[in-house]
């Protein structure tokens, strides 16, 4: 969780400054040519799918995770064989409309943040951030199934493409910035001890004794 987030923005910063930040100062009008192409914008919506897929096979997994729990519990499924892949499939089919229809309903302040508040960026950083974070968080969930925001590394690629453009200074001292680190101190910390309270609660109330 703390680690991943650092790798994308030392990757992102790294392919920037060696890639995206010279194309964009040595070619502004081959850049803003290449913006506007069919080909660009089937990348960014390819690259775009790849960070769904990614979301899917740990973020999505992730939530699913305490439905599968309870569903062993009620049913005595074993942990291996066709029952288990069906409940699996079941609790996905469950949770994966829910991130669709949160992010329509109540996503457009978060875009807004990621998409314009940090630093403008056009459709080559897109790709460039979306190949990036996508890539890391199959990383997490395929060689040792640990669940990660997505967001918080998506947020350190496109701080680090920030950096790239204006600098340290510009980026790092900006509100939204600022607001975004302390979000991410906060809510770990305030998440594990609600959590705790609550769960200390119902087990003296003896709701889980069985």
């Amino acid at each position: 969780m703390l680690v991943l987030p650092i790798v994308s923005f030392l990757i992102t910063l790294a392919i920037g400054k060696l890639l995206y930040g010279p194309l964009v100062r040595n070619g502004p009008s081959w850049s803003r040519r290449a913006a506007t192409h069919p080909a660009v914008h089937c990348t960014v919506i390819a690259s775009s799918c790849y960070v769904a897929f990614a979301i899917g096979s740990n973020n999505v997994a992730n939530a699913s995770g305490p439905i599968l729990a309870m569903s062993l519990g009620q049913f005595g499924v074993p942990l291996e064989g066709g029952d288990l892949t069906l409940l699996m499939i079941l609790a996905t089919l469950v949770i994966a409309p829910c991130f669709a229809i949160g992010s329509s309903l109540m996503g457009s302040r978060v875009v807004g943040t990621t998409g314009r508040e940090i630093v403008q960026f056009g459709p080559l950083g897109g790709t460039l951030i979306g190949v990036v974070t996508a890539s890391l968080l199959l990383f997490a969930s395929v060689s040792r199934g640990i669940p990660t925001s997505l967001v918080q590394m998506n947020t350190a690629a496109i701080m680090a493409l920030g950096v790239v453009k204006e600098g340290w200074r510009p980026i790092m001292g900006r509100t939204s910035v600022r607001k975004l680190v302390t979000v991410w101190v906060v809510a770990p910390l305030m998440s594990l001890g609600i959590s705790y309270g609550v769960t200390a609660l119902a087990d003296r109330l003896g709701f889980l004794g069985a």
